[in-house]
């Protein structure tokens, strides 16, 4: 049996075209979304990975990765550099305090005669050219002169150390409220020291047991005696306005260079104690 062929078309006549449709089996899937692209480590030249923290080299070496740098601490910077200066400044002014105050408290010891060496047979010898020295530097400090200047003065009776020191007729300068001592006062002062001193100073234990036990002479005692009394006439201030003004002329060392070194012997041997006192002082004349 011949198998039946289709029909050729004429010529010129298109042959029908048919669409062809697809079933739902057929159809094609919609379209997935594209995956991201994943970033690979860097791979040196060799093909192996560097660890974490470090990346690979064209010549295939890892190096580390350096973090950035925070420029931002400029605040930071100023207040560390404003407490050094701080510091620095505060360095120097404890130091510069602790030399004057070296200076000073050295002046102070000089000034309380500490440096007054007495020979046993009365006297004393002068100032050393490394004492003078030290006096030209302590005057640099303070504008009261020291002391020093009583060193070479011989040491006298209490009449006389008194009768020097009330004898000086002149007033000191700058203390217009110290009143300079009178002819009468010459003779009162002493003679009313005496009398306290027989009366009852001397009758005291504690004077006898300082007289035995330390050395004190009577002379040393009258002269502290006479240091602390107010009648008839205030030596002690008298006294103490010569040794705060500024003279130490020949003349102030005369008049009142003794009445010093009888007075600063008896102090000398007294023994230390430390006890609470008060004082008031009458400044209003005082410029």
């Amino acid at each position: 049996m011949t198998p039946s062929t289709a029909p050729t078309p004429p010529t010129g006549a298109q042959a029908p075209t048919t669409t062809p449709t697809q079933s739902p089996t057929t159809a094609p899937l919609a379209a997935s979304p594209t995956p991201a692209p994943t970033s690979k480590p860097a791979q040196s030249p060799s093909g192996e990975v560097p660890p974490a923290g470090e990346s690979a080299s064209p010549s295939g070496e890892s190096s580390p990765i350096t973090p950035p740098v925070d420029t931002h601490d400029g605040a930071g910077g100023t207040v560390g550099a404003i407490i050094g200066a701080v510091a620095v400044v505060a360095a120097v002014l404890l130091g510069v305090g602790v030399c004057v105050f070296a200076v000073r408290r050295r002046r102070r010891r000089r000034d309380d005669g500490d440096d007054v060496q007495l020979e046993k047979a009365g006297g004393a010898s002068g100032p050393t050219e490394q004492e003078r020295e030290a006096d030209d530097v302590a005057a640099a400090v303070d504008d009261v002169p020291p002391t020093r200047c009583f060193a070479g003065v011989p040491l006298v009776s209490f009449d006389e150390a008194m009768h020097l020191l009330l004898t000086l007729d002149e007033d000191v300068p700058n203390r217009p409220d110290v009143r300079r001592p009178s002819a009468e006062h010459v003779t009162l002062v002493p003679k009313y020291v005496r009398g306290q001193y027989k009366a009852d100073v001397a009758k005291r234990d504690s004077v006898k047991a300082l007289v035995k036990q330390h050395g004190v002479t009577e002379d040393e005692v009258l002269a502290v005696v006479a240091f602390t009394a107010e009648h008839p006439y205030p030596t002690y201030r008298w006294f103490n306005a010569w040794l705060n003004c500024s003279r130490r002329d020949e003349q102030v060392v005369k008049h009142v260079g003794p009445f010093f070194v009888l007075l600063f012997n008896a102090l000398r041997k007294l023994p230390e104690q430390v006890v609470s006192a008060s004082r008031g002082v009458n400044v209003r004349d005082i410029p």
